[in-house]
C-alpha cells in the first residue's frame, strides 16, 4: 500500500508539472497513470479465495485487492512514436504467469516509424496492446467492470511487428502483424512457431465502428502443434446517451488430447448515460467450448457457459471513477468451486491521470 501511495503522489505532481506549459519540450509526450482497486464478493461461497482459472481480472474473492497499477509514457511526432509502460497487480500476476520474471511487469514497449510521405503507413515493433477485441487491461476504458468471457480467454497483449495503414479520412484502418505467438512476450520453451494476425476497421461515421481481427498460428506446445485460426468481430454504435456493442469470436484448434474442435462466444452490451456523472450498462454473453480447447476440464465435457451482468458507474472530480457490477454465471459444468452457477458482486475504484 505504501508503494501505491507514493506512486499516486508522484503521478499527481507529474500531472501538475506537465500542465504548466503545453508548449514546452513535453508537448509530444503523454503520461498515463492508472490504478484499479477492487473488492470482489462471491455471493455463492464466502470462503472461496480465487476465481476459476479462465478468469484473470479481479482474481481474488471475498477480499480487497489491486487489479491493475499501470504507469505509461507515450511519445508521438509526425514520423515516429513510441510507448513504454509497466503493469502490476493481480491481473498481470495471473495473466502473465508464463512470462519470465523480467517480462511479467511490462505493459507496453514499442516504437513506430512512418514509412510513407504521402500515405499514413506505419511500422511498429515490440510489445503492443492486442489487436483482438474491444476490451483492454485498463478497466476504465471498458463499458463493464469485469471483462467478457471471450476477452479473458483471448490475448490482451502481443509482441512482434506490425504494418498499418489509415486512410486520409480516417474511415479505414488496415493492419498486418507478425507475432511471437498467442499472447507471448518472450519465446516460451516448447513453443517455437511464430504467428500472423490481421485487422480491418471501418468507421463510416463518428458514431459507428465495425471491426474484424484474426490470428493464425500455433498456440499449443510443439508436442501438440496445430494451426489455430481465431476470428474476432465486433460493432460499436454510440449516439448521444446510448451505446451498443455486439461481438462474436470464433476459434478453431486442437485440445490437449489432439482432438480438433471449435469454440465461439457472442456478447452484447448496452450502455446508457444517465447524466455527466452516472452511467449504467447491461451485458449478456455465451461461451461454447465443446472440446475443452480453452476451458480445460476433461474429455467429453463440453462447456456451455452463460453470463449476465449489470453495471453502475459514478464519476467524480476529474480523475476518479467508482464502478459496481453484479454478475450471474450459469452453465452445464461445475466451474465455480464445484457449482454450476455463480453470483458475484465487484466494486472497483479507478484512479486515472492522463
Amino acid at each position: 500500500m505504501k508503494y501505491f501511495i507514493v506512486f499516486v503522489l508522484i503521478s499527481i505532481n507529474t500531472e501538475k508539472v506537465l500542465s504548466l506549459d503545453s508548449t514546452s519540450m513535453f508537448k509530444n509526450i503523454n503520461f498515463l497513470v492508472y490504478n484499479e482497486l477492487y473488492y470482489n464478493q462471491n455471493i455463492n461461497d464466502l470462503n472461496q479465495n480465487q476465481k476459476p482459472n479462465f478468469l484473470y481480472n479481479h482474481k481474488f474473492e471475498n477480499t480487497f485487492g489491486i487489479n491493475t497499477l499501470i504507469g505509461k509514457i507515450s511519445i508521438k511526432d509526425t514520423n515516429y512514436r513510441g510507448n513504454f509502460g509497466l503493469i502490476f497487480g493481480s491481473f498481470s500476476s495471473y495473466n502473465m504467469m508464463e512470462e519470465p520474471s523480467w517480462a511479467s511487469f511490462l505493459y507496453e514497449a514499442n516504437v513506430g516509424f512512418k514509412i510513407s510521405k504521402k500515405q499514413n503507413i506505419w511500422i511498429d515493433l515490440g510489445l503492443m496492446i492486442s489487436h483482438l477485441g474491444f476490451e483492454s487491461a485498463i478497466g476504465a476504458d471498458c463499458w463493464t467492470v469485469t471483462r467478457s468471457i471471450l476477452a479473458e480467454n483471448s490475448p490482451y497483449y502481443e509482441t512482434g511487428a506490425k504494418i498499418s495503414f489509415t486512410s486520409k479520412n480516417e474511415k479505414w484502418y488496415i493492419a498486418a502483424m507478425y507475432l511471437n505467438g498467442w499472447q507471448n512476450i518472450a519465446k516460451i520453451t516448447g513453443k517455437s512457431n511464430h504467428s500472423l494476425g490481421g485487422q480491418i476497421t471501418w468507421k463510416p461515421s463518428s458514431n459507428f465502428t465495425l471491426n474484424y481481427s484474426n490470428f493464425l498460428g500455433n498456440a499449443q506446445p510443439d508436442s501438440n502443434r496445430n494451426m489455430r485460426f481465431y476470428n474476432n468481430f465486433y460493432a460499436i454504435y454510440e449516439k448521444k446517451k446510448w451505446g451498443f456493442i455486439a461481438g462474436f469470436d470464433l476459434g478453431v484448434d486442437k485440445n490437449v488430447l489432439k482432438e480438433q474442435g471449435i469454440w465461439y462466444a457472442p456478447v452484447a452490451i448496452v450502455r446508457y448515460q444517465l447524466n455527466l456523472k452516472n452511467t449504467i450498462a447491461l451485458r449478456g454473453e455465451y461461451y461454447r467450448d465443446a472440446q475443452n480447447i480453452i476451458i480445460e476440464i476433461g474429455k467429453s465435457k463440453p462447456v456451455n457457459l452463460w453470463a449476465i451482468s449489470s453495471n453502475f458507474d459514478f464519476k467524480f472530480m476529474k480523475y476518479f471513477l467508482w464502478r459496481n457490477e453484479i454478475k450471474y454465471f450459469f452453465g452445464n459444468q461445475a466451474l465455480f468451486n464445484g457449482q454450476q452457477n455463480n453470483i458475484s458482486f465487484t466494486s472497483s475504484f479507478n484512479i486515472i491521470f492522463k
